[in-house]
């Protein structure tokens, strides 16, 4: 941490004719070596295993970067969003990611860390990290949830789907999925955000029911509890109790993000690039 991200190249490893860089420039070292000092002072290991060559940094293993892939798709400004059980939805936005330049901000307030910091402390000491899988920046939570990056500009007027069903083990429940099927797609078990990977179909529910999206003949979207196929909710308040919107400000050059909660309601609440505004209830005009 601290350095940045640096590429590493190997021809031929562990042979007479091994042929290292680090960072376009070669590495001197004798033939089969397979340790070497990275930026930083790094350990840098290559390890022969079952599974083919991997490289260890400090005892971590590396992940593979594939040129044929492409060169990394690094936006000017990427963004997250993740559900952390007990502490509800946030945001995560980098500009200049995995540069010099770099800044982080966590429910719109700056994150004060060196340039090239990819681990920083989220809610509820929660650990958020920056990685790179198959050319794309994701956001790792925990080590283990991969959060993919949100669409700033799906449209939130994108039907909101809502339906009810009956467990006999667990009582009513109420599903809602916005976007299926397209990137930035949210699903809501019970007023619960679901992390998956946008396209997601298929995910365990209440009591361990299946829950299953699928488009019929019509090209509606129906939900299927084991099979079943689901009640359409006719709660019409529900499909509009949230907003969210994204637009670039002429002021500050950069891109921000207003969500709204209980639109148009007495409990309604707005968020400014994650921070609440205050206003009086039934607002409709911000600064």
């Amino acid at each position: 941490g601290g350095t940045g991200t640096h590429l590493v190249r190997v021809m031929s490893p562990g042979m007479a004719a091994q042929e290292v860089w680090l960072d376009g420039s070669p590495v001197q070292a004798p033939p089969g070596t397979t340790t070497f000092t990275g930026p930083g002072a790094c350990l840098i290991e290559l390890l022969d295993t079952d599974g083919g060559w991997v490289l260890t940094v400090d005892g971590s293993v590396a992940e593979s970067y594939n040129p044929e892939l492409g060169p990394l798709e690094s936006p000017a400004v990427a963004w997250w969003k993740f559900t952390l059980r007990g502490l509800g939805t946030h945001h995560v936005r980098v500009t200049g990611i995995g540069s010099e330049a770099q800044a982080v901000f966590l429910d719109g307030a700056p994150l004060d860390a060196p340039p090239g910091t990819m681990t920083f402390t989220g809610p509820g000491a929660a650990l958020l990290e920056l990685q790179q899988r198959e050319n794309i920046w994701v956001l790792i939570i925990n080590g283990k949830e991969v959060v993919h990056q949100q669409n700033p500009n799906s449209s939130p007027n994108d039907a909101l789907h809502v339906w009810t069903f009956v467990s006999q083990a667990t009582g009513v429940h109420e599903v809602k999925v916005s976007r299926i099927g397209e990137l930035g797609q949210e699903i809501q078990i019970d007023g619960v955000g679901i992390p998956a990977p946008d396209g997601t179909t298929m995910f365990t529910g209440p009591g361990g029911a299946l829950l299953q999206l699928a488009q019929g003949d019509d090209g509606a979207w129906n939900l299927l509890v084991d099979g079943v196929i689901a009640q359409v909710s006719d709660d019409a308040s529900a499909l509009a109790s949230e907003a969210g919107w994204t637009f670039l400000a002429q002021a500050t050059g950069c891109q921000h993000q207003m969500r709204v909660t209980n639109v148009g309601r007495q409990e309604q609440q707005v968020f400014l690039d994650g921070a609440f505004v205050e206003a009086p209830a039934g607002s409709t005009m911000f600064t």
